[in-house]
């Protein structure tokens, strides 16, 4: 099968256990007729369709015969935006018929940009309708992308008081609605921390040659581009004298002052029950495993990042969200061969709201 092996509906199975034939002996031809007919009526048809298109908009009669077959005199275009806070892709499309026809949508509104709360909630709906959580006691989830981290979490009664009332949003889950905490915080996400972890430890100038405490001395000149600039990052020596352990301690003291200096809001309590990360956070535990202190004083170029990144893992799930150590949180890339990601629960949400909205 080779690379086809994946795709087990590719292959053809023959249960019978019929003689070998000469198909070149017994090959059947297809009536000449027949044949010339066939291609004529595929020509026809082309030839309808492309007049339709051509007509549409001429005449009243014309222009209703194009419209019946989908055609329309003017041309419309989406363009759709699926931006993350690090990254973005641009869709552009062309098109005769105008999708909000066929879907229900009005699509005058133009570009939207999605709010970083928004993100928290659809990656929240997609956890816990992928474990089939919701009416019950749901997970808190935690996302880290590259430009910033959210948290969401089912909100009780008693905590209601001691969270900020913007972050408080009201969510339907079928029958009924609840109510989630939400909060994004912007520059802490793993990329954008990164970049500002090393922008901080040089002093905030505009040089593009920076040393870290964070990353292996072995590694020198290493090339990272971040926001279209390329910057060259080397490892800072160590002390004489000092031991591998002090490694993991001086990246950490810098990692927190940046988180500190960076968080928006600070919450006093964990979340409750249980906790699942997605995104960054478990492709940083996959590509090195959640080990900070080894990372540290590891002699690894090909993971040039590894210190850095785990380290500011560690510290924003006990600094920005107050989680211990000791607290068990799951990772997911994906649940049951579903991808997770925020485009099931904003699916979710809005026909949530298509159907709220619709008369009864």
């Amino acid at each position: 099968m080779g690379k086809f092996s994946t795709y087990r509906y590719l292959e053809l199975k023959d249960d019978t256990a019929a003689p070998h034939i000469n198909v070149r002996s017994r090959a059947l031809k297809p009536p000449r007729r027949l044949k010339k007919t066939f291609i004529l009526l595929i020509v026809a048809a082309l030839c309808v369709t492309y007049f339709m298109g051509l007509f549409a908009g001429q005449t009243q009669w014309f222009d209703g015969l194009a419209k019946s077959l989908g055609y329309e005199s003017e041309y419309h275009h989406a363009v759709i935006i699926d931006a993350g806070s690090s990254g973005s892709r641009v869709l552009a499309y062309k098109f005769r018929v105008p999708f909000q026809r066929k879907l229900g949508y009005d699509t005058r509104a133009g570009v939207e940009i999605m709010d970083g709360a928004d993100e928290g909630i659809f990656i929240w709906y997609t956890i816990n309708l992928l474990h089939s959580l919701m009416g019950g006691e749901t997970m808190a989830a935690l996302d880290l992308g590259g430009g910033s981290t959210q948290i969401t979490y089912q909100l009780a009664a008693d905590d209601a008081h001691r969270l900020p009332a913007p972050d408080h949003h009201t969510v339907p889950t079928g029958a009924t609605n609840i109510t989630v905490y939400t909060h994004s915080y912007l520059n802490l996400g793993l990329l954008a921390a990164r970049h500002g972890i090393f922008k901080m430890e040089a002093g905030n100038n505009v040089s593009r040659e920076m040393t870290s405490v964070c990353v292996d001395p072995i590694v020198s000149g290493e090339k990272w581009t971040y926001g279209n600039v390329e910057y060259t990052i080397s490892g800072k020596p160590w002390p004489k004298g000092s031991k591998k352990h002090e490694a993991f301690e001086r990246c950490y003291l810098l990692v927190k002052k940046y988180i500190t200096a960076t968080l928006d809001w600070e919450p006093e309590e964990p979340p409750k029950g249980k906790v699942a990360a997605m995104s960054y956070f478990y492709d940083v535990a996959a590509d090195a495993g959640l080990i900070a202190n080894t990372a540290c004083h590891s002699s690894n170029v090909e993971q040039p990042w590894a210190c850095v990144d785990l380290t500011y893992v560690l510290a924003l799930l006990h600094h920005a969200y107050k989680m211990s150590k000791e607290t068990p949180i799951s990772l997911f890339k994906k649940v049951n061969g579903h991808e997770v990601s925020w485009a099931l629960g904003l699916a979710y949400t809005s026909v949530m709201n298509r159907i709220a909205e619709t008369p009864k």
